[in-house]
């Protein structure tokens, strides 16, 4: 259950992509500049066939401070309707949507405008943990609004010269587009490698995602992935246990993009499953991703709002900019 009067913000790496081979792509600043002009337009995607809504609820760029901060909303018509009571008056409020509403869930993104010192396309970022927003969500929103402005040809986003310098008819050096994408992997906590060492783990699940194909012809049935499973052999694993299986993931990652891990947890009878990739052995699932959080928060805060609140933004802008200079 939420609370009203704290957050939580989990870590994650921005990478900023594409498949097009020499590709120039653009800066944070410049996408930031994509979304604010969709969130202007109103632009919105479904997903669930419908059922939900996402879109781009606010934005704000803090040049001072190097950091864009997102509202990305997500409007449920599945969701039930609100019920509010007080027992002690024997009060009872149902509230009904309306035809076409849905349930709204708003969640803060925090990106840093100044890419990590290492790599110049990977952003630092930080998600508000509201239910109903999973980071998922906000991948898709965000990858699915940079292919939307590259798909209007009227536009000239993420266009620049030609890095091999061909040339057109005329002489000029070509203009080309390129089509970025978002990619989010998390940062790993601190417990995330102690664990995977010190527990014991029973097997890997590596999962190939694949198209959704019909089954015999028959609708309902359809293919949704491939697994492999994957034996431990503790007898002949060495000491960095973290490190190899990273290794051994990645030398399938051509083929299967995720992992799960079944793992004894260290110290207690409890067992868990880790969901990672295969390409950099990041965590997928919260429950190993780094966060910070934000308590004793007043004004008191909603599952969602119209646009960023301000308290809120400044209270965790501090803590991330801590975390990024940590990082450097």
């Amino acid at each position: 259950m939420m609370r009203r009067d704290y957050r939580e913000f989990y870590l994650y790496d921005l990478h900023v992509s594409t498949t097009k081979r020499n590709a120039q792509l653009p800066n944070m600043m410049q996408i930031a500049s994509v979304f604010q002009e969709l969130k202007d337009a109103g632009w919105s995607m479904d997903a669930q066939n419908g059922d939900k809504s996402l879109l781009i609820g606010d934005v704000s760029v803090d040049a001072d401070r190097s950091i864009l901060t997102l509202l990305v909303r997500v409007s449920d018509k599945t969701a039930p309707d609100s019920v509010y009571s007080n027992h002690a008056e024997q009060d009872f409020t149902l509230l009904e949507k309306n035809e076409g509403q849905g349930n709204d869930y708003g969640a803060h993104v925090l990106i840093s405008l100044e890419p990590n010192a290492d790599v110049s396309n990977v952003y630092l970022s930080a998600i508000e943990k509201v239910i109903g927003v999973p980071a998922t969500y906000v991948q898709r929103l965000l990858s699915k609004a940079l292919h939307h402005q590259y798909s209007d040809q009227s536009k000239q986003f993420f266009a620049y010269e030609n890095q091999l310098g061909q040339r057109d008819q005329q002489g000029e050096l070509k203009i080309e587009k390129c089509c970025p994408r978002i990619e989010l992997r998390g940062c790993p906590s601190d417990t995330f490698e102690e664990d995977i060492a010190r527990g014991r783990i029973h097997d890997i699940t590596l999962i190939q995602e694949r198209p959704v194909t019909p089954m015999g012809g028959l609708a309902y049935m359809h293919e949704k992935s491939l697994e492999l499973k994957i034996g431990i052999d503790y007898g002949s694993i060495g000491e960095n246990i973290a490190a190899s299986i990273g290794q051994g993931l990645r030398s399938k990652s051509s083929e299967y993009s995720r992992a799960k891990i079944r793992l004894k947890l260290p110290d207690t009878d409890k067992t868990t499953t880790v969901d990672v990739t295969t390409n950099d052995f990041s965590p997928i699932s919260s429950l190993y991703i780094k966060f910070f959080s934000v308590s004793d928060i007043f004004p008191l805060l909603a599952h969602s709002s119209a646009n960023i609140v301000e308290h809120l933004k400044e209270a965790a802008i501090g803590q991330f900019i801590a975390m990024r200079n940590f990082n450097a």
